[in-house]
């Protein structure tokens, strides 16, 4: 087995990368705790509560469950702290991930309703529906899976069928703790498209409707201009989080569709889908920090203090052509 296909590879790319988005996640959750402005509190707990759901995923992905994936077949080989040090089932395990992803997913839709509400729809009928509308949400991701958890195959007959139908699969799986969700796919993606369809059927026509109020209050001046030119660039933002949430977990999910459908193995694409889901926290945590100004500014200040603190920034006095010190200017590399 090729180290790029290998289990090793996969664990020491998301031990890395957790590495990295960890802090940076923390970074973005002392953004909104402490330095989102009074003009964004009415935003504040919805961009809080998206960005806890992104971190406890990030976490899982890279350091809880570490799921070497092995497609066409449905199986896993787990090789997180879940396994190692808890003896979690693997079932439950990937029960928790693929919950976590469309939790990631609502919680970002909830930052749109929020928009349509407190701007355009307190005083209409949504208002009645906003709570029904987040708890069955959030039932919905939360038994998606039940149909592939409570039909789990018989491990022996499953592995035995999942090298008859991919037989170059490496023999190393049947000596590691190899598990098959299901031997049926069409249980399996039938439980991720119906979940995929019900949330981009809310979430699309939410975010082309907050967006049309938007962009109609600025065009009639219903609302202060600025207020929604700011709401707007905000938008902007959402757009662009959003986006990076659909490039890195979709993308993957076509793949694995793609995969089942066709019987195609490709252990490398196997282990490069699950990095480029791991992905998603950076990346949008990357875009939360720089898009916001109070955020970005606030990073700034956080740099310019490290970097002051390690000998990188450093005051120096700036003299006029007669000697006199006038001020002191930063020379730094930020």
């Amino acid at each position: 087995m090729m180290f790029m296909e290998s289990p090793d590879f996969l664990f020491y790319s998301l031990h890395g990368m957790g590495a990295v988005t960890c802090p940076l996640q923390i970074l973005g959750l002392y953004c909104i705790l402490f330095k989102t402005p009074q003009t964004m509190n009415s935003v504040k707990w919805v961009l809080l509560n998206s960005h806890i759901w992104s971190l406890i995923f990030d976490i899982t992905v890279t350091a809880l469950t570490i799921t070497f994936l092995v497609f066409p077949v449905l199986g896993t080989v787990p090789l997180g702290f879940l396994t190692t040090l808890f003896g979690v089932p693997i079932d439950i395990q990937a029960y928790l991930v693929f919950t976590l992803l469309f939790t990631v997913l609502f919680s970002d839709m909830l930052i749109f309703e929020n928009r349509y509400y407190q701007l355009f729809a307190k005083n209409k009928s949504w208002r009645h529906f906003r709570v029904p509308f987040i708890i069955i949400n959030y039932g919905a991701v939360g038994i998606f899976m039940l149909p592939t958890f409570l039909n789990t195959p018989d491990q022996l007959q499953a592995i035995d069928l999942a090298f008859k139908q991919v037989p170059n699969l490496p023999v190393e799986l049947r000596s590691m703790n190899f598990f098959i969700w299901a031997t049926d796919f069409k249980l399996f993606l039938g439980s991720f498209i119906f979940i995929t369809a019900f949330q981009l059927t809310e979430f699309v026509p939410l975010i082309l409707i907050t967006d049309w109020n938007v962009r109609s209050s600025i065009k009639k001046s219903t609302q202060s201009r600025q207020t929604m030119q700011l709401q707007l660039k905000f938008l902007m933002a959402l757009y662009a989080q959003s986006g990076a949430f659909f490039l890195t977990c979709f993308t993957p999910y076509v793949y694995m569709l793609y995969s089942c459908f066709t019987n195609y193995y490709n252990p490398i694409a196997n282990n490069f889908i699950f990095i480029f889901v791991a992905a998603r926290g950076s990346f949008c945590t990357v875009i939360l920090l720089s898009a916001y100004k109070p955020y970005k500014k606030a990073v700034v200040n956080i740099f310019r203090l490290i970097s002051s603190s390690i000998g990188c920034f450093k005051t120096q006095p700036i003299v006029n052509p007669i000697g006199i010190i006038i001020s002191n200017q930063n020379t730094s590399l930020f």
